[in-house]
């Protein structure tokens, strides 16, 4: 239930979450100078303090801390329980407004902390590039979109040519340094849809989103291009073999499309080497 709710949540918008802090904050306060001196709602305030500071961040729990602490200190006054500005008053709005400082504080570090380590768990180590689990959950959605919206996606698959040799004679920092500055080169061309991840070793996946009819090949070809210039520059005896499946609309699977590029890379491999071989893909509609 708290794992659904919490889905909930991340989903909404800070308008939506900032509303939904109010309208705690003022259920909250509502209860607490309905009840009377009797009952103490003091601790409930935390609640809205709680919720703006893990899903909207440090300044909004910054905001509610002080919102919650004047109505905290208007609910003591107004309803009887201390005298509009009196020192017991404002000591007690004062201790309380230190306690969600804290609670504010404590949550957003731990939500920082939370969010860093899900993204290491996301990203390939060596390259912060996606990993090979990740990559492939991030195509689903990609790929499920398109083939509602009958729009056009390309998977590239590309080899390092060369690479175990550079890792045995030059030995893996050399090596390292080669994935390193491989993936840059990778992101750098990207735009803000596309997104790429390390597949396996010295192999690497990139899928365009809403790519156009020759986007494919010119975007690839700029690709190969970049990464021979980096090889050449360095002095580094790389080849680029890159396949590319282009799917109008997607009819397959993420790990089809992925193993369907991988096949076209190799086909690059055996007859040749470092160029790039773009291949479509077009389903018919099967008449009804």
């Amino acid at each position: 239930m708290l794992a659904a709710l919490d889905r909930y949540l991340s989903a909404r918008s800070h308008f939506e979450l900032g509303i939904y802090s109010l309208v705690l904050l003022g259920a909250v306060g509502t209860v607490d100078f309905a009840t009377g001196a009797d009952l103490s709602f003091s601790i409930f305030y935390a609640i809205p303090v709680g919720l703006s500071a893990w899903y909207l961040g440090r300044r909004f729990g910054l905001l509610f801390s002080v919102l919650s602490a004047l109505v905290l200190y208007w609910v003591d006054a107004a309803g009887g329980h201390q005298a509009f500005g009196t020192t017991s008053s404002f000591w007690n709005a004062g201790v309380f407004l230190g306690f969600f400082l804290i609670i504010t504080a404590l949550l957003d570090k731990l939500h920082r902390a939370l969010e860093a380590l899900a993204s290491q768990a996301q990203r390939d180590g060596l390259t912060g590039l996606l990993n090979d689990r990740t990559f492939r959950e991030r195509c689903a959605p990609a790929f499920a979109l398109a083939a509602r919206h009958r729009r056009t996606l390309a998977l590239g698959y590309i080899d390092l040519d060369g690479f175990k040799g550079i890792n045995d004679q030059s030995g893996h920092a050399l090596g390292d340094q080669v994935l390193r500055e491989v993936a840059a080169a990778i992101t750098k061309l990207l735009r803000g849809t596309d997104f790429a991840g390390r597949l396996w070793g010295d192999e690497f996946g990139v899928l365009l989103v809403e790519t156009t009819p020759d986007g494919p090949q010119t975007f690839f070809g700029r690709l190969h291009d970049a990464l021979n210039a980096l090889a050449a520059r360095h002095s580094w005896p790389l080849g680029i073999s890159i396949g590319v499946g282009v799917f109008h609309p997607p009819p397959v699977t993420p790990d089809d499309a992925i193993r369907f590029a991988d096949q076209l890379m190799y086909q690059v491999k055996h007859s040749g080497k470092n160029r790039v071989l773009v291949q479509e893909v077009v389903v018919v509609a099967a008449p009804s």
